[in-house]
């Protein structure tokens, strides 16, 4: 009981938010709407048999929208503060939040809005101001369904209502309400609203199915796609070597060859030798083009059920999870691991020269350009302030700005555990800028 009273208080609280705020807000007056055209229509001779109908469907809709809507607020059931697996071996296969002070169980992320580790984070969504998570992304794709549902609905209300006003059906008719230019334009902003929000919330249903069919996550999506890349190159260089090697092979065979007495026994010897150099060659190749085995993919309908399925609750608890053949819970995470090793030998220092603040009326000291291509905060991460002196590992960058780590003095060591984020590209000094694309071009 004392659970489901602080779920609630914690509900209420997320609420006062612009996201949920504006969400509730299109509801209520794509749901006006709706209702005011319902009750003109119902005067109407040919739609008093479907009045019932479209009543019971309308206000089902706003139900199931709403209930869901709410239970996606309730979170993602976040890792504790501190968590630590039960087997200690455990935990040089698991990566360490310095933010939470805590390991990060498979599949978990940690969310800079949230400022917590999320158990198979997904995104964070302004809209139910929390992170899609693994305890609410089944409530999560409930709401996305049937919202452009009671939106489409709604609108085609909406239209039914103006369609027979203007040829004329309310002429010898008196209406429950007065029709008024006012409330013609409010029907007409309502189904408007109700067209565009299907539209725009439809394609983040499809995305969702599309992980939960994979059972994977945005975050996880991009994870297998960089370890592909990565063996990819891998293997591009191992080639690289192994083909110069065989070249200086077979030039010192080609010599041997010359200097012995017979050229036939020399022919004999090197197609012995070449043949076995060539079933070696197709042995390196088969190791090197083992691909990266997501290892929770149980294909589409265990995946499905996974998420989806009669209880309401997804499988599992969060920390460990059913697995494919031959995978451990392990092997996205030591994935993570290397490829974090990797930026790390990719990353470059550079002192701040210019000073920065996130505002948008001061990104235009810096471009129009980088006023335009600006990171999304939403979706691409925070902004961060620098000032002239100031010590950046720059991590990864796009068009006219750089993603880093700044270093923090003492007395930002107290208070603050990691500044990170995006940067004008203009504010570094122009040899230290000429030094980064010099090493990566």
């Amino acid at each position: 009981r004392n659970l489901k009273m602080a779920t609630v208080w914690l509900v209420f609280k997320r609420t006062f938010h612009w996201g949920p705020l504006i969400t509730i807000g299109l509801i209520t007056i794509i749901l006006s709407s709706a209702t005011y055209c319902l009750f003109q229509l119902s005067v109407l001779p040919r739609v008093v048999v479907f009045k019932g109908i479209h009543n019971v469907l309308c206000y089902t809709w706003v139900f199931l929208i709403l209930k869901n809507f709410f239970q996606a607020m309730a979170g993602p059931n976040f890792l504790p503060f501190k968590w630590e697996p039960k087997n200690p071996k455990d935990k040089s296969s698991l990566q360490f939040c310095k933010l939470c002070e805590g390991y990060k169980a498979p599949r978990s992320h940690h969310c800079k809005l949230c400022r917590r580790c999320v158990p198979k984070m997904d995104h964070h969504c302004p809209w139910v101001n929390t992170c899609v998570g693994h305890s609410n992304h089944a409530a999560f794709t409930r709401f996305v369904f049937y919202a452009p549902l009671g939106c489409l609905h709604a609108a085609v209300i909406n239209a039914n209502f103006l369609y027979r006003l203007f040829t004329y059906e309310y002429r010898n008719i008196t209406p429950r309400f007065p029709i008024s230019e006012k409330w013609i334009f409010f029907t007409i902003i309502g189904g408007t609203l109700g067209i565009g929000v299907s539209i725009a919330v439809t394609i983040l249903f499809a995305v969702q199915i599309k992980g939960i069919l994979q059972n994977m996550t945005q975050i996880e999506e991009w994870i297998v796609e960089k370890a592909h890349h990565r063996r990819l190159k891998q293997m591009r260089q191992r080639f690289s070597e192994n083909e110069i090697e065989e070249e200086e092979e077979e030039e010192e065979e080609e010599d041997n060859s010359k200097k012995g007495k017979g050229k036939g026994k020399g022919k004999k010897k090197t197609n012995g030798k070449a043949t076995e150099k060539d079933g070696q060659k197709m042995k390196r190749k088969a190791e090197l083009l083992k691909p990266f085995v997501y290892p929770y993919n149980l294909g589409w309908k265990r995946n499905f059920t996974q998420v989806i399925n009669w209880s309401g609750r997804p499988v599992g608890d969060g920390r460990s999870w059913t697995l494919r053949e031959g995978c451990t819970q392990f092997d996205l995470t030591l994935e993570q691991l290397a490829q974090k090793k990797e930026k790390l030998l990719r990353t470059y220092e550079a002192t701040i020269a210019k000073e920065y603040k996130p505002m948008a009326c001061c990104e235009l000291r810096y471009g129009l350009k980088a006023w335009l291509s600006s990171p999304c905060t939403l979706m691409e991460g925070e902004k961060i302030p620098v000032l002239p002196g100031n010590v950046v590992h720059i991590t990864s960058w796009k068009s006219h700005w750089y993603y880093g780590n700044r270093l923090l003095n003492e007395e930002e060591s107290k208070s603050l555990k990691r500044v990170k984020g995006w940067f004008p590209k203009k504010c570094i000094d122009p040899e230290t800028f000429h030094k980064i694309h010099s090493k990566t071009d």
